[in-house]
């Protein structure tokens, strides 16, 4: 279990209050991060009583591929992940694994997570989502079973701590390596990123989104080749997001106090952003911006959260 300020952190994110600042995506951490935080996507699934996110039919197996991540970050070696791919279910919206992937460049400013999502056919069917520049940054690919050791090991090694090789690295283009065939873009309708770079958890929630929508509208190979613009849309922004927040509150009524805070910030930013023209993105960039400072001035938000945010973490 992570500790209390980076949990503040992950809801920040997800609330988006705060920025990517310090968060380790990789690495002991980031195994620790992204556990902790599939683990709330899972039990936010499980409190659902009234089929707000699947139909109860499917509810357990949206669960038990969820807990495909938390497996995949517990892989000791390449054969782990490889076992999760091969019991994946043939031809199964709801059999899946999510993978917080990843680009870099050698500046530190321009590394970003986004999400792979992998289905099993014949072939292995990888799905990049990526909300940044959504039109023209998501694909899919297929990978041949034969090519199953190569995959496993190209995502086993994504685990770790990819600075110490100062290099530009991207998963997906390795990915493209071993594929059947070139990717196929995805035309997907997505708002991107107003003003707070949280992509390490607003990618994630993503991804179970796209999972969610192909669960209950699957989404054909037909559709991506003829290159129909695609809207994951399937529940609004708020309640998702309350769910998602209720799965932080427990006996401790200091920490729930504090987690409440940034629900309180959060609801106060979408009643002001549902004013505004969706297509005025300059005053929804200035909203996020301005609900952030309003985060980080308040005297009950935990300091250490502060300082992480404005760099002075070490």
């Amino acid at each position: 279990m992570i500790d209390f300020n980076d949990q503040y952190h992950i809801l920040a994110m997800a609330l988006r209050l705060g920025k990517a600042t310090n968060f380790k995506a990789v690495g002991k951490k980031g195994k620790e991060n992204y556990q902790f935080l599939f683990s709330k996507l899972i039990k936010m699934i499980e409190n659902d009583q009234d089929s707000f996110f699947i139909e109860t039919v499917k509810k357990n197996d949206l669960i038990h591929s969820l807990e495909h991540t938390i497996d995949y970050y517990d892989a000791k070696k390449r054969e782990d992940i490889q076992h999760i791919m091969e019991n994946l279910k043939e031809d199964d919206p709801t059999s899946f694994v999510i993978i917080p992937s990843y680009s870099t460049t050698i500046r530190l400013f321009h590394d970003h997570i986004y999400s792979l999502i992998i289905h099993k056919n014949k072939d292995y069917i990888v799905t990049k989502i990526n909300k940044l520049e959504s039109m023209t940054t998501n694909f899919q690919l297929k990978i041949d079973e034969k090519n199953l050791n190569k995959f496993s090991d190209i995502l086993y090694y994504s685990k770790f701590e990819y600075r110490k090789t100062r290099i530009s690295v991207d998963i997906f283009s390795k990915l493209k390596k071993i594929a059947v065939e070139k990717p196929s873009a995805l035309h997907v309708e997505m708002r991107g990123y107003p003003g707070i770079t949280n992509c390490p958890i607003l990618e994630p929630l993503t991804a179970l989104k796209w999972t969610v929508y192909n669960c209950n509208t699957p989404i054909s190979s037909d559709k991506i080749k003829e290159k129909k613009v695609i809207n994951p849309k399937l529940w609004p922004s708020k309640d998702l997001r309350m769910r998602f927040y209720q799965t932080f509150l427990t006996d401790n009524e200091q920490h729930n106090q504090q987690f409440s805070i940034l629900w309180h910030y959060y609801t106060m930013r979408k009643a002001e952003t549902q004013l505004v023209d969706k297509e005025y993105k300059g005053k929804i960039r200035y909203l996020s911006i301005k609900y952030l400072n309003k985060v980080l001035n308040d005297p009950a938000v935990p300091i250490k959260f502060k300082r992480n945010q404005t760099n002075e973490a070490s």
